[in-house]
């Protein structure tokens, strides 16, 4: 009789497990991003790598913080590479972040070429996202 009972209680276990619904790949491969991440890279002549990073905060955090989604800029300087500059953006959402009109963009990056006065060189652009936990 126990053993009858104990077939029956793995039986029931089973069908409830084959029959349940599995989880979406879906949602743990796409899941919402909890806010988007633009990366940029840089290579800027070290001599001037301090006056860089003066004017990119007075112009491009200043104007960009005047954005709806924009929530944060980190700067990273890679000690191996004295001559890269890393711009870690972070925006609420993707959609915020490309609605800010490319001739704006173009202005800032105008004010920002003309108040610097020396060149430095764009290198790589990459997105992220940040799953919502």
């Amino acid at each position: 009789m126990v053993q009858r009972l104990l077939w029956c209680v793995v039986a029931l276990w089973a069908a409830v497990l084959w029959t349940s619904n599995p989880v979406s790949a879906e949602v743990t491969l796409n899941p919402q991003p909890s806010m988007v991440v633009e990366w940029l890279k840089f290579r800027v002549d070290p001599a001037q790598r301090s006056r860089y990073l003066e004017i990119d905060e007075a112009i491009w955090t200043t104007a960009l913080k005047t954005y709806p989604g924009f929530l944060d800029k980190t700067t990273w300087l890679d000690p191996n590479h004295d001559d890269e500059v890393i711009f870690v953006i972070s925006w609420a959402t993707r959609e915020q972040w490309k609605a800010i009109p490319e001739e704006e963009l173009e202005q800032i990056n105008q004010d920002f070429d003309t108040t610097l006065g020396f060149d430095y060189d764009f290198l790589e652009s990459k997105e992220f996202y940040v799953p919502a936990s």
